[in-house]
């Protein structure tokens, strides 16, 4: 057999197994506009789920670190200001403001004080489509996916880990 023929062998029984794997799940048309009509009424059933994003426990350690750098050099510029009476550019302070920046001091920089991070505030939320199509003129066919969940919300790794469903429309 001459490496030509080798080749075109080849990919004829690779093609010939991918037709015969997502045979089930394809569909051939008369034209281009009827398949798009296929493709309409496929994404008119399309469900939506919330697709949660939540932070790392790594994450959420480094942003209360970076939180509690901040609060501490804070503290320390406003100690500096109620010590001196004087602001950061040198400028005497009014009883009034040196009493605001005195109750700062109390309520956010005794020894005890530490900055917090709310989980929640850090996760996003997303509103995913459970069914998209892609459109290929070269191969004329339309590629439409399914992601067949279960429930209004889902982690983002549950949505990542989940194998979607094909659709072929050819045309």
């Amino acid at each position: 057999m001459t490496k030509q023929l080798k080749i075109i062998t080849a990919f004829a029984a690779s093609l010939l197994v991918l037709s015969c794997s997502s045979a089930s799940n394809t569909i051939k048309f008369a034209s281009k506009e009827e398949a798009f009509l296929a493709q309409v009424e496929f994404l008119k059933e399309s469900g939506e789920i919330v697709v949660m994003t939540s932070p790392t426990d790594q994450e959420v350690e480094e942003l209360m670190q970076e939180k509690q750098n901040v609060l501490e050099a804070v503290c320390k510029t406003v100690t500096r200001m109620v010590s001196t009476g004087k602001d950061a550019n040198g400028a005497a302070l009014e009883r009034s403001s040196l009493i605001k920046q005195q109750e700062y001091l109390d309520q956010n920089c005794s020894s005890r004080a530490t900055s917090s991070v709310d989980r929640d505030e850090l996760s996003t939320r997303e509103l995913v489509q459970t069914r998209s199509c892609d459109f290929y003129e070269a191969t004329r066919r339309i590629v439409c996916k399914e992601w067949q969940v279960q429930g209004d919300e889902i982690s983002k790794e549950e949505w990542e880990a989940t194998k979607p469903k094909y659709f072929y429309y050819n045309f």
